[in-house]
C-alpha cells in the first residue's frame, strides 16, 4: 500500500470530513429540538394573538356602537323636530280653515 503524501492528505481530509459530518448531525438534531420547542411556543402565542385580535375587534365594535348611538340620537331629534313642525303647520292650517 502506497503511503504517498497525496494519499495521506486524502486520508486526513476524509477524517476531517467524517468528524464534521458527525458535528453536522449533532447540530441538526439540536436544531430539530429547538424547532419543536419553538412550535410549542408559537402554538401558545397564536392563542394569545387570537385573544388580542378578538379584544381589538370588541373595542372597534364598541366604538362603532357609540357612533351609531350618536347618529340615532341626532336622527331622533331631527324626526321629533320635523314632527313638531308638521303639527304646528297642521294646527295653523286648521286655524286658518276655521277662520
Amino acid at each position: 500500500m502506497c503511503t504517498c503524501p497525496q494519499q495521506e492528505h486524502v486520508n486526513r481530509r476524509e477524517d476531517v470530513m467524517g468528524s464534521r459530518n458527525g458535528a453536522l448531525a449533532e447540530i441538526n438534531m439540536r436544531l430539530e429540538e429547538v424547532g419543536a420547542s419553538v412550535q410549542e411556543c408559537a402554538g401558545s402565542l397564536d392563542g394569545g394573538m387570537h385573544i388580542a385580535a378578538v379584544q381589538a375587534s370588541i373595542r372597534r365594535l364598541r366604538k362603532e356602537m357609540a357612533g351609531m348611538d350618536l347618529r340615532i340620537g341626532v336622527l331622533q331629534q331631527q324626526l321629533l323636530s320635523k314632527q313638531h313642525l308638521i303639527r304646528v303647520s297642521n294646527r295653523q292650517g286648521d286655524a286658518e280653515d276655521e277662520a
